[in-house]
C-alpha cells in the first residue's frame, strides 16, 4: 500500500499540483527512460509477490452457481474485448 500512495505523491496527481514545477526538477526528461524501466521491473516483482500470496482454495470450493456466474462473465468480456481491442481511439484534433 506504501507504494501506491508514493507513486501517487510523486505523481502527476499531487505533484504536478504544487508551484515551480517539481516534476520537471526531481525527474529530468533524461532521466525518464531509466525511470521508466525501473517502474516496470518494480511493477513485476509487485505483481510476482501478489500472485506468490494469493491463495486459490477458496476458488476450488465453489459452487455451481458462481461456476455459472464466472461463466457468462468469461463469455460477456469475449464478446465485447475484439471490438475494443480494435477501436482506433479518440479522434485526434490538429490544428
Amino acid at each position: 500500500m506504501g507504494e501506491i500512495m508514493a507513486g501517487l505523491a510523486l505523481g502527476p496527481s499531487l505533484l504536478g499540483l504544487l508551484p515551480g514545477n517539481l516534476t520537471e526538477v526531481l525527474f529530468p526528461p533524461s532521466a525518464r527512460p531509466y525511470l521508466d524501466v525501473l517502474a516496470q521491473v518494480g511493477l513485476v516483482l509487485f505483481m510476482f509477490g501478489v500472485g506468490y500470496r494469493f491463495d486459490l482454495s477458496p476458488a476450488c470450493r465453489c459452487t455451481s452457481e458462481t461456476s455459472a456466474c464466472r461463466a457468462c462473465g468469461c463469455c460477456s468480456l469475449s464478446s465485447w474485448w475484439p471490438a475494443w481491442a480494435s477501436s482506433p481511439g479518440p479522434p485526434v484534433r490538429r490544428s
